[in-house]
């Protein structure tokens, strides 16, 4: 399988692998990045939500993916299409974490924006969910840019804690 899932016009999404361990660190470790998720992750939980990531990629061929800016190789984020179980129902589910350095430069929008396009054009699904804390207002913004619909409050568990997200859809064609 291709290390490349695609390119946008200034990132690359690449499928993880192992040593890309340490960037997930990085990124689940961080109090910043995780605020809206219970805080900086566990090693011990990274680990295992890294494991899950490879997996995934391994049964579907696409999932968490390690966002690089094409200009300089660097790892800014991790993008993701991944089936998340929410309130006992799977579902192909949207998510973006780009370093705190590197945001509000339309990165994360541009990213999901290109996994959701692939998502209905390549893997042929006919909806794409994305869940956010309903404080995350960056969040809130690219789901509404993309063209998503708000469905209400879901209960959504993570890292042994359970949340209520927002919860929104974008149907195929709509």
């Amino acid at each position: 399988m291709k290390s490349v899932l695609f390119e946008t016009e200034r990132m690359r999404l690449i499928r993880p692998k192992s040593s890309d361990l340490a960037f997930f660190k990085k990124v689940y470790g961080d109090p910043q990045m995780m605020t809206h998720l219970g805080g900086a992750q566990s090693d011990s939980f990274i680990l295992e939500r890294f494991n899950e990531c490879i997996s995934h990629w391994k049964r579907f061929g696409h999932g968490y993916s390690i966002v690089l800016l094409k200009e300089t190789g660097e790892r800014i984020g991790i993008v993701s299409l991944a089936y998340e179980t929410v309130e006992g129902k799977s579902r192909p589910d949207l998510g973006c974490m780009i370093l705190p350095e590197f945001q509000q430069q339309g990165l994360a929008l541009e990213a999901t924006r290109a996994y959701m396009e692939y998502g209905f054009k390549t893997l042929n699904l006919d909806f794409i969910s994305a869940c956010h804390h309903q404080s995350h207002t960056a969040s809130k913004r690219i789901v509404e840019e993309l063209g998503f619909k708000c469905e209400g409050l879901v209960s959504y568990s993570y890292g042994g804690k359970t949340f209520q997200y927002m919860s929104w859809v974008k149907r195929k064609g709509i």
